[in-house]
């Protein structure tokens, strides 16, 4: 893992092929379709410019994720969060009545990189992050692009909580909102109606103690025993759920993602693990 830092700091690119399904959509609806089912906006869409987009429920809650990519006229890739993109097709399928469009799995094309000169990928890239290791490094998803020295899904995993990205199902999923799982750039605030939009917008201008993902740095001996789901407690007392813990350790890096409320102390709270947020 400090070899892999060492050549980001180099400014190396480090390349993942992600678990991530990917699923075609096509058709003279497709576009208008993806732009009342999802929280991004697809009028801002082209061939040159992917759109990262939430599908939630009616409820506000998370379905799925993920990067919109135009490969021609009325035809679209989606990259899923999930490695089988079977949960989406399905919910989607429980929408699609009249619109001429056709939806359907097709073979994963996914590939992530980590760079610190993005302007160098050279082909259409949606950022989902970044990566703050000396350099400010890019986290972009791209379609189908060669790479070299690929790094292990252990790896990725240590890099993306150190990045405090959600991933499914660990973070998306139905219990969490995009805004309380760092989603919420996926959100546009100036297009028409989509599902779950008006419990969206009531969340933001009315929901008191908001919970929110954040990255947790812990010592190596409390990380060893660390298993996600458990309960541990921030430096104020605040009750803080883990979501993810990194496979790698990393000092002085996230080493865990859990959901809390900054805000709310909880004055019980007597940790026997010792954290930092960020």
């Amino acid at each position: 893992m400090l070899q892999i830092i060492k050549q980001l700091m180099q400014g190396q690119d480090i390349f993942y092929h992600p678990k991530r399904g990917c699923m075609r959509i096509y058709g003279p609806d497709a576009r208008d379709f993806l732009q009342r089912m999802s929280t991004g906006d697809m009028r801002k869409l082209s061939p040159h410019n992917p759109v990262g987009t939430c599908f939630i429920t009616n409820k506000g809650r998370m379905v799925e994720y993920g990067g919109v990519f135009e490969i021609g006229t009325h035809d679209f890739v989606l990259v899923t969060s999930a490695e089988n993109p079977k949960l989406l097709l399905d919910w989607l399928s429980g929408f699609h009545f009249v619109e001429d469009l056709t939806f359907n799995d097709c073979t994963a094309l996914a590939r992530i990189i980590i760079t610190a000169h993005p302007e160098r990928v050279g082909v259409p890239a949606l950022s989902l992050g970044y990566l703050d290791v000396g350099p400010r490094c890019e986290i972009v998803l791209t379609l189908d692009v060669p790479g070299t020295q690929f790094i292990t899904d252990e790896a990725w995993q240590t890099l993306r909580i150190m990045a405090l990205l959600p991933d499914f199902p660990q973070e998306i999923n139905e219990h969490y909102m995009p805004d309380t799982i760092n989603l919420g750039q996926f959100i546009a605030e100036d297009k028409g109606c989509y599902i779950g939009q008006e419990v969206i917008a009531k969340a933001r201008t009315y929901q008191k103690h908001k919970k929110t993902l954040c990255g947790a740095i812990i010592s190596f001996s409390d990380w060893q025993g660390l298993v996600a789901g458990s309960t541990i407690y921030g430096p104020l007392g605040q009750e803080c759920v883990v979501t993810s813990r990194a496979p790698l350790y990393v000092l002085d890096q996230a080493n865990a993602l859990v959901i809390t409320d900054l805000e709310q102390l909880n004055a019980s709270g007597v940790g026997d693990v010792t954290i930092r947020l960020i």
